[in-house]
């Protein structure tokens, strides 16, 4: 859940950049010390982001699975709950029952989303 949280914050301070840059761009701003300060600092935090990503990808948890299922890889909450049971059906793993990963784990990442 560590690396998730990270994630999260990670991207609302890439989102904050994101709107500054464009608010200079809107406004017709020539502060190109402010700009280039900001465009470093994206590229920092989105080589922090892909670090973390990787992190995630590494994690065997079923929060970690269930985050990149849902976040990375786009697919519903019931398709990625399915898929994690069957991948744990198919590797000897606990649990295995859909409504138990639903239930148990659903609720610790749903507020991350």
């Amino acid at each position: 859940m560590i690396v998730i949280k990270c994630i999260k914050q990670v991207e609302t301070e890439l989102n904050t950049i994101n709107s500054e840059l464009e608010r200079i761009k809107n406004n017709k701003l020539n502060n190109t010390d402010y700009k280039a300060e900001l465009l470093i600092e994206k590229q920092k935090l989105e080589e922090i982001l892909d670090k973390y990503k990787l992190n995630l990808y590494e994690l065997p948890d079923i929060e970690s699975r269930l985050y990149r299922k849902l976040v990375y890889e786009g697919k519903n909450v019931t398709k990625a709950v399915d898929e994690i049971a069957e991948e744990n059906y198919l590797n000897s793993k606990k649990p295995t029952d859909p409504s138990y990963i639903f239930r148990k784990y659903w609720k610790k990442i749903k507020k991350n989303l």
